[in-house]
């Protein structure tokens, strides 16, 4: 296989080690602006993680075969390419390794902090139906009821 191809597989690799490592600064922005209730610069990442996503979706669609032609020139390829591209490859598994966890964590994260959420929104709720039960209380005292109809 000639040097071209070679690189080609190299700067391929290269821009999608790229790409994740990007995805796991953004997926790490993204907790950091979760945890400081900063939802406008969380709607920011959000849509670059998106943007970083559909850059790795056209990709993938522009080489459908990337893998395949992977496994059929790895091997006709020089030895020091060949371990380039396997030390990319392996960055690459650890990069998603790293991420898929933290996204783990991060939406368990989330659902934790929803359901912490709900718990105060009920609470109030209920603070606010006990509110109801005895009305205003400004209100005279001869305006004053129990509703016992809770």
């Amino acid at each position: 296989m000639s040097e071209f191809q070679a690189s080609f597989f190299i700067e391929l690799m290269s821009k999608r080690c790229e790409l994740c490592t990007t995805l796991l600064d953004l997926s790490l922005q993204q907790d950091n602006y979760i945890e400081t209730d900063n939802y406008t610069s969380l709607v920011e990442v959000l849509g670059k993680k998106q943007q970083v996503l559909g850059q790795m979706d056209a990709m993938n669609k522009k080489n459908p075969t990337l893998k395949q032609d992977w496994l059929d020139h790895r091997d006709k390829i020089s030895q020091g390419d060949r371990e380039h591209c396997d030390q990319i490859l392996s960055e690459i598994e650890n990069i998603l390794e790293k991420l898929m966890q933290h996204e783990e964590e991060a939406t368990e994260n989330l659902m934790k902090r929803r359901d912490e959420t709900q718990r105060k929104l009920n609470d109030i709720s209920k603070g606010v139906k006990v509110n109801e039960v005895y009305r205003d209380e400004l209100m005279p005292s001869t305006h004053r009821h129990l509703d016992v109809g809770l």
